[in-house]
């Protein structure tokens, strides 16, 4: 669900395009770059390598000398390729230092790529500055560059010749599902005012929404419904757009949360006037504009997204279990130890949770939402440690084994001694066998374990059956790059610190759905 972002404490994070008018699949996106290339750090140079058919000899280049601190290890938006592959993107540290001696000023760099004739070798053009001081950025499906800069609190458009600035005094923003719109709360005095900006060929048509604006609650995939709240008279009140025209007031009250379904734009929200966890749970219906008030002293854990699951709530109070659908109020178990949802649509089904208090593990259950009675749950499981992931209708989960943690899938054993599961493309990789900060690598493909690679420091994920990875790594020499598929590796280059957008022990960068 989304929610408001401030961005003096998180980054700038934009929503994954759908190319609904291609009939491509996003799996593919931009922020994945193009499936045939990949870039990796060796000690103070970016490379970029282009073509991993195994027949021809690798080819790549140096992109430049770009000062090399571990920063792409920690934020998977620092470099992107253009969707016509024409240019690349990176944010790259400046010079500039503060009292401790760190990099504090992040400038936004371009570099154009132009092949040769016949063979595929990429040549470079003079490095291009678009922008300092750029604390984030992304690409737009028309290709232009989209930044802002914490510094000056302004948001400015690249078109690939000259920069504009969008707004100025920015508290928060984003963009919405088809990324041609962005809503802005741009800061007047001690409140904010709400605007659209509608994205063109000239930059951007403005809209002015609502003027003091408290705070930007969240809002529907395509802004078509929007929630905000303002102080009237020192009382807070609730507020919804619809269609960018129409405003109507939810509610007045002191707000706990507020937690809005992307998909319906509809909403659930907690009212108290004591400021403890628990208050009133209200339901708003945005198409009808009804408000329904779903029970006493509760608090919502979570609202279940999903085509068919839309508007189902995980709702607690002090000693009862609740699931609100479309703010019916159904009671499913009165353990107070229930905990987690997971939500599987195409058959209406639901995966939770219960604590054991005897061993301080749970019981994993499914429950079918059909009909208004709630049938009794199914017991999946026992002595589950934690569950990982609910992928492809399947629900992954974690428990003690001889030899460490074992991975199950919906009541069967996969493997034991697993460190770190990542879901990628369809298709399940493992880390196992841990030693020190290195790993073996296997993917279960069509129900068998596959040897992917031994003594793995970290690797990437081209597409659904090539691999990058480095193997014999340390901290002052690097490791070595590989190229994994068609059942054959190999060997890419010596010294190599990181993979851009690689996976690895201590970090994950998930498949973005």
């Amino acid at each position: 669900m989304m929610k408001s972002i401030n961005v003096k404490h998180l980054k700038f994070i934009l929503l994954v395009i759908i190319f609904i008018l291609t009939g491509c699949s996003n799996k593919a996106s931009r922020n994945n770059f193009l499936a045939d290339r990949f870039f990796y750090y060796d000690k103070d140079t970016l490379n970029i390598y282009e073509d991993f058919e195994y027949d021809k000899s690798p080819e790549f280049d140096k992109i430049g000398n770009t000062e090399y601190r571990q920063r792409y290890y920690k934020d998977d938006k620092d470099i992107e390729i253009s969707p016509d592959g024409r240019f690349i993107y990176y944010i790259r540290y400046n010079n500039t230092s503060d009292s401790f001696g760190e990099l504090v000023r992040e400038d936004l760099y371009l570099h154009s790529v132009q092949r040769k004739n016949k063979n595929k070798t990429l040549m470079y053009r003079t490095t291009q500055v678009i922008s300092y001081n750029v604390s984030s950025f992304d690409m737009l499906f028309s290709g232009k560059v989209l930044y802002y800069s914490n510094k000056s609190k302004k948001i400015s458009i690249w078109d690939g010749e000259k920069n504009k600035v969008i707004a100025s005094d920015i508290d928060s923003y984003k963009v919405d599902y088809y990324e041609n719109i962005l809503l802005l709360n741009v800061k007047n005095k001690d409140v904010y005012d709400l605007y659209l900006y509608y994205l063109n060929v000239e930059g951007a048509d403005i809209k002015l929404i609502e003027k003091g604006v408290d705070n930007l609650v969240g809002t529907s995939k395509t802004f078509d419904k929007i929630y905000y709240t303002k102080i009237d008279e020192d009382r807070k009140s609730l507020y919804c757009i619809r269609y960018f025209e129409d405003i109507n007031i939810v509610k007045e009250g002191d707000f706990i949360n507020y937690l809005v379904n992307e998909d319906t734009g509809n909403m659930y929200f907690t009212i108290s006037k004591d400021e403890k966890n628990y208050g009133t749970v209200y339901y708003y219906d945005s198409s009808e504009k009804e408000l329904t008030k779903v029970n006493d002293n509760s608090q919502i854990n979570d609202i279940i997204d999903g085509k068919n699951l839309s508007d189902i709530a995980f709702i607690k109070t002090e000693n009862k279990n609740y699931l609100s659908k479309s703010g019916d109020l159904l009671e499913f178990n009165n353990s107070e130890n229930v905990e987690h949802m997971y939500s599987r649509a195409e058959d209406m089904t639901l995966f939770y949770v219960s604590r054991n208090d005897s061993n301080k593990k749970y019981d994993l259950y499914s429950l079918v939402m059909q009909g208004e009675k709630l049938p009794e749950p199914e017991k999946i499981d026992t002595e589950v440690e934690s569950v990982d992931k609910l992928y492809y209708g399947s629900i992954y989960y974690y428990k003690s084994g001889s030899e460490g943690k074992d991975l199950y899938k919906s009541g069967r054993k996969l493997r034991t001694n697993v460190q770190k599961t990542f879901y990628l493309y369809g298709n399940i990789y493992m880390a196992c066998d841990k030693q020190k900060d290195s790993f073996n690598l296997y993917r279960l493909f069509y129900g068998k374990l596959q040897l992917v690679g031994n003594n793995m420091h970290s690797f990437r994920l081209l597409n659904k059956d090539y691999i990058a990875y480095i193997s014999d790594f340390d901290d002052k020499n690097g490791g070595k790059l590989f190229l994994w598929g068609e059942g054959r590796t190999n060997f890419v280059s010596d010294g190599v610190q990181a993979i851009g957008n690689e996976f690895s022990l201590s970090r994950d960068v998930y498949e973005k759905e």
